[in-house]
């Protein structure tokens, strides 16, 4: 027994260490990921302010990605989120092969997508938050289907609290209970001791009596009641919270600076694309091609073997679930991190066997191989047409070295204060958090939770020693709040006397003369 939990341990070591290296490898060839910076930025944040506790720890979205990174530190190497990532898919693609190899009705074939599958990879290499999102779905799929067998106020309450965490990561979570809505019904039928039969004799005979009739509605409530009980507790405390430290119930969601793409939306795509008209236009295909891209386990479970129909049914549900929200939120919501509902919908499935089901024949075995390496091909496909930026450097990046502007602008930074004396900067700390993370802790500066923020954009002289703007001629200049209080203060006819040190693509990096200001 010691032999295994330790040939256990070892084994997701051993994943989690090819991810990081992975990770590493992927990180000198140009890719990088502004929410793992983001992550970073938020703890030297806590650590200045005193005050932004609670803006900076609690509230930040998301912060199950903050808490777990937090155990490691400040890594020099990279960022706190890719070593956290590493474990959590190491451990998930770990216990996946085990499942998959001490079951002989699960196919083998599996192992191979659980170590090839690009979305897999991805999560665990990335440094976001896709590695706690695809083990969120990972356990609500496999949680429901555990109830549609079990129909146990245990596997409820697991989900419960399975939910209730996860609004840390993301509130939208608790839209899920939606889903769950139509599976309790129809459990409800099945639940109901002394009737026996199809679906539609159940039915007919629970709804015909007064008796029965009762129970099943009192079984079907207090199954929603169960699973909904902590997610709500815990949203209803969040928002009490919220009302008594900022006098606004949802302040802390909507404030700027909470979310490492609130100020940053031109980053979010690939800037070589001429017109997003295109893709947010209700009638493209492209919708579809990439929903189906990271669909094909997931469809394939709906036509399947288990001899479970609740499986199917959860599988369609949750395909119809997603599809409805991608279409109503468009492009905003067609990357991986909402698209990986259906890999783990469709890995929980395929790892899921009814105690009854039979063995798999030969047939099968080669189905599911089939759809397997299918599925594995069009994931890659995703990544290839996916217009979210992280997605598309990480499918180029894995062909062939990329020089990316942005990493390059950090490194330059980094590079001309480390030749500077130690002073006070004035920053747009959510736009240029990337930056932030590379500065010697001689330098401070001036951001979104300095207490003087305010007055050091009407009076930068008196606060600071240098300037960081971005580029006029770049997408975000009209964002960038620094540079906007000096174009007023231009228009008020007042001359900053500013020399420029450092200029790229991106920013420009100034020093401040104290008696700068002159009014004309």
């Amino acid at each position: 027994m010691k032999s295994k939990k330790l040939l256990y341990f070892f084994s997701w070591l051993a994943l989690s260490s090819g991810y990081l290296v992975l990770s590493y490898w992927l990180q000198q060839r140009g890719f990088f990921n502004l929410e793992s910076y983001f992550i970073d930025y938020k703890k030297l944040v806590t650590s200045l302010y005193e005050e932004s506790i609670l803006r900076s720890v609690y509230f930040t979205d998301p912060f199950l990605l903050y808490l777990g990174s937090s155990l490691f530190g400040f890594p020099k190497v990279m960022g706190s989120t890719y070593f956290f990532n590493a474990l959590v898919i190491g451990g998930l693609s770990n216990h996946l092969l085990y499942k998959t190899i001490n079951s002989p009705k699960i196919p083998n074939f599996l192992v191979v997508y659980i170590f090839f599958s690009p979305i897999i990879i991805y999560a665990g290499i990335s440094g976001g938050s896709l590695a706690l999102y695809l083990l969120f779905y990972y356990l609500f799929f496999t949680l429901v289907l555990k109830y549609t067998e079990t129909y146990s106020v245990f596997h409820l309450t697991l989900l419960s609290i399975l939910i209730g965490v996860f609004i840390l990561l993301n509130l939208e979570v608790l839209k899920l209970l939606l889903l769950l809505i139509p599976i309790f019904f129809f459990s409800s039928f099945h639940k109901a001791k002394g009737i026996s039969g199809s679906f539609y004799n159940r039915a007919s005979l629970i709804l015909s009596n007064d008796s029965q009739r009762r129970k099943f509605f009192s079984s079907f409530f207090s199954s929603i009641f169960v699973v909904s009980f902590i997610p709500l507790m815990g949203l209803a405390t969040f928002l009490i919270l919220n009302k008594i430290f900022a006098g606004n119930t949802f302040y802390f969601l909507e404030s700027y600076g909470n979310n490492w793409n609130s100020y940053s939306p031109n980053f979010v795509f690939i800037k070589d694309v001429e017109a997003y008209s295109p893709f947010i236009a209700s009638n493209t295909p492209f919708y579809l091609i990439s929903f189906f891209s990271v669909s094909v386990l997931t469809i394939f479970q709906i036509f399947n073997y288990g001899g479970a129909k609740a499986k199917s049914i959860l599988m369609l549900l949750s395909i119809l679930f997603l599809l409805s929200e991608i279409q109503e939120f468009k492009i905003e919501k067609l990357n991986i991190q909402y698209l990986s509902m259906l890999t783990g919908a469709g890995l929980a499935s395929a790892l899921f066997f009814r105690k009854d089901s039979l063995k798999l024949n030969r047939f099968n075995y080669i189905l599911v191989s089939l759809f397997a390496m299918l599925g594995m091909y069009f994931q890659w496909q995703y990544f290839n047409i996916s217009i979210q930026e992280n997605e598309n450097l990480y499918a180029k990046s894995l062909v062939e070295a990329v020089e990316s502007k942005r990493v390059n602008s950090i490194q330059n930074f980094e590079q001309t204060f480390k030749k500077l004396s130690p002073g006070r900067i004035l920053i747009d700390d959510a736009i240029f958090y990337p930056e932030l993370t590379t500065l010697s802790k001689e330098f401070i500066w001036e951001g979104h939770f300095s207490s003087s923020y305010q007055q050091a954009l009407q009076i930068p002289e008196l606060y600071a020693d240098y300037v960081v703007m971005t580029k006029s001629n770049h997408p975000l200049f009209l964002d960038d709040v620094v540079a906007t209080a000096f174009k007023r203060l231009e228009m008020l006819q007042v001359q900053s006397d500013l020399n420029l040190l450092f200029e790229d693509d991106f920013l420009e990096i100034y020093q401040i003369n104290p008696n700068s200001i002159v009014n004309k």
